[in-house]
């Protein structure tokens, strides 16, 4: 048994035709597609929404990070609007927590440290009103949809590297781009601004432009999420979360029940498993799951 995915290679011999889409597309569909007659621009958005003003903050001039920062929050807490913060390294982004906390700012880190079920629970503490401020590294840069978020700050926005390569920064910036008045600020140490972040913010600013101009033309007034659907828009994290705080697991359930003759070629096959997944070098899971073993066990004869 070929036990592993499909390198690209043998995928696209397998797929005759496909429609790629992606929000920050890079080389590789370039490729793909070939020239730009394949690529279809989707910019413009039904709610008229367009991308955020983006602007660069130098340390030096502001008088430093920290404090320039909570002041860009505490404007936004006013009126009820909330911020992501995204950083370096893990270790600043729980400093940063606990200074905003120190100073009355309910804030909550986000990091590869926490489980699945607690990323989900300080998503949902945003949304809901516990925090005012999510902080992290990576895992702020795509995939929330947060219409309460006006403000997206990037700190060190100028030490260009995989997390402020000009697609990151694309994305991260587009975390503001569900509020009408969505903000992203790139901070640096001295102002000056590295080929990145020029190339993310004429991206930026290109697309601002032409959903401007959609709106004038066709005469339509930017509107986002309504401040009373919040609640709404918070409850759809709650079946997520039901799942995953759900206890025991299925799994856990199938083990507690297996009667002796079942627990021994149960744990039979986790030998198995671990010498097969150090002699391959590769995860156990990818030998075999521990929900199939546990099926294997108990549907196999018991002689």
């Amino acid at each position: 048994l070929d036990n592993r995915p499909l390198t690209g290679a043998e995928f696209w011999a397998r797929v005759p035709q496909a429609v790629l889409i992606s929000a920050t597309p890079g080389a590789e569909v370039e490729r793909l597609c070939g020239m730009s007659p394949s690529v279809t621009e989707l910019i413009v958005r039904p709610t008229g929404v367009p991308d955020p003003q983006v602007r660069v903050i130098s340390a030096e001039e502001v008088g430093g990070v920290e404090d320039h920062l909570l002041a860009q929050i505490e404007s936004r807490r006013a009126v009820g609007e909330k911020t992501l913060v995204t950083v370096l390294t893990k270790r600043s982004a729980e400093e940063l927590a606990r200074f905003l906390d120190a100073r009355g700012v309910p804030a909550a880190w986000l990091h590869s440290d926490l489980k699945p079920v607690e990323r989900l629970e300080a998503i949902d503490g945003l949304r809901n009103g516990q925090y005012d401020v999510l902080i992290g590294c990576n895992m702020l840069r795509e995939g929330l949809d947060l219409p309460e978020v006006s403000l997206v700050a990037i700190i060190d926005a100028d030490k260009q590297g995989f997390l402020r390569s000009e697609t990151s920064l694309i994305q991260t910036i587009g975390r503001a781009a569900r509020h009408v008045d969505g903000t992203a600020l790139l901070y640096t140490q001295s102002g000056v601004i590295s080929d990145a972040m020029r190339a993310a913010i004429d991206e930026t600013e290109r697309r601002r432009t032409r959903q401007q101009q959609h709106n004038e033309a066709h005469g339509l007034t930017p509107r986002g999420a309504l401040s009373s659907s919040k609640g709404k828009a918070a409850s759809r994290l709650n079946p997520v979360l039901a799942l995953l705080q759900q206890k025991p697991s299925a799994s856990d359930t199938l083990r507690s029940t297996l009667d002796a003759p079942q627990r021994r070629r149960y744990e039979a096959m986790c030998a198995w498993r671990e010498e097969q997944a150090v002699a391959n070098g590769v995860p156990r899971f990818r030998v075999m799951t521990d929900a199939m073993m546990l099926r294997v066990a108990v549907a196999a004869p018991s002689s």
